[in-house]
């Protein structure tokens, strides 16, 4: 059995002055299920730094209740130069979902023995039934690669998949979506 772990972060009040919000900050090098990061929260969650810097380690994270989890930090999955690379899952029951700095999975690289697949992590990011996912951060998946390509190979690419109420780059809704969703097309003159 895993061991179990109670994460509450405190509150800052600096009144006046500055307030700086504590950071959950996360390290394993173990490889594949050795390395793995699992952590639920039954309070507001801030990650700093999370790493799972062995092959083929997962991180996932997630807050229960109406508990939001923000991302301040950097956080990735180890690149692995035989095999594949772990996901990210970041998740809330009821509340909301803030991306403010780089969620990277790792590249994958298989050597061809003929049906070789080489997989990069996948990213999900999924805010409960009521909550959002926003910030000014990204998420970016590793490449994947298998050298020396025969006949039924596979080289695949996780998904980045993003489930909420309501998604937003920047938290204002009307401004993301007039940038997201509009192309600007401009017209052939009349004369054309």
């Amino acid at each position: 059995a895993l061991p179990i772990f109670v994460v509450t972060q405190g509150t800052a009040n600096g009144g006046t002055g500055t307030s700086t919000a504590s950071q959950l900050i996360v390290t394993t090098d173990g490889t594949g299920s050795n390395g793995d990061i699992y952590i639920t929260s039954g309070s507001a969650l801030n990650t700093g730094a999370v790493s799972a810097s062995g092959a083929g380690a997962l991180i996932n994270i997630a807050t229960t209740g109406t508990s939001a989890l923000t991302v301040s930090g950097a956080m990735s999955t180890a690149t692995n130069g035989a095999g594949n690379s772990g996901s990210i899952t970041l998740a809330t029951a009821d509340g909301n979902v803030v991306v403010n700095n780089s969620v990277t999975t790792g590249s994958a690289t298989v050597a061809t023995s003929g049906a070789a697949t080489a997989q990069s992590g996948a990213i999900q990011v999924t805010a409960g039934t009521n909550g959002t996912i926003s910030g000014t951060g990204s998420l970016v998946t590793g490449n994947a690669t298998v050298t020396g390509g025969t006949t039924g190979d596979t080289a695949a690419v996780g998904n980045i998949t993003l489930s909420g109420n309501e998604v937003s780059a920047n938290g204002d809704r009307k401004s993301t979506r007039l940038n997201s969703s509009h192309v600007k097309r401009s017209r052939m003159p009349s004369s054309a």
